[in-house]
């Protein structure tokens, strides 16, 4: 199998109504946002006006989690979330979603076959520890031969 590592050269910024969005990770390769042809999309997002409004993204989950900063999001006719540092909203591409607050995000997106999970792990002062994926995690088919297994494991330093 073959294995490919990632670093900022590959990402790609852009901007959309409420800040901007880095595409980290999209599969398969050459999918992109603006053709919603995309099976996994993962990315970070600036939320940089005090309300905004998210881009509509029909046939696709969304999983967002707060890393700096605080919003109040709302999925008009479904419900509103207050969202901190490390909280998780879980919701449908096509609602109407809007946000009040600023906060940097990290975003898992998939379309509506595929499933994604998304949690935060905070380690504190462990000497020794081991990484373990839950066991209901999900790979994704990237080609016909290949698969993905993706793991994201941001840590954030903290003053002790």
């Amino acid at each position: 199998m073959k294995t490919t590592i990632l670093t900022s050269r590959n990402f790609k910024t852009t901007k959309w109504s409420g800040g901007t969005t880095t595409q980290l990770y999209i599969s398969p390769i050459n999918a992109t946002l603006f053709n919603r042809d995309f099976k996994l999309r993962i990315s970070t997002a600036k939320v940089e006006t005090e309300e905004s409004t998210f881009t509509s993204l029909p046939n696709v989950r969304r999983k967002l989690m707060i890393l700096l900063g605080e919003i109040t999001i709302t999925h008009e006719n479904q419900y509103s979330k207050h969202l901190k540092p490390f909280d998780i909203d879980d919701f449908c591409g096509d609602w109407t979603t809007s946000s009040k607050g600023t906060c940097i995000d990290f975003n898992v997106m998939t379309n509506n076959l595929d499933k994604s999970e998304l949690y935060h792990l905070s380690i504190e002062r462990i000497t020794n520890f081991k990484l373990k994926p839950r066991s209901n995690y999900k790979s994704f088919g990237t080609c016909k031969k290949s698969m993905i297994k993706f793991y994201v494991y941001p840590l954030v330093q903290t003053k002790l």
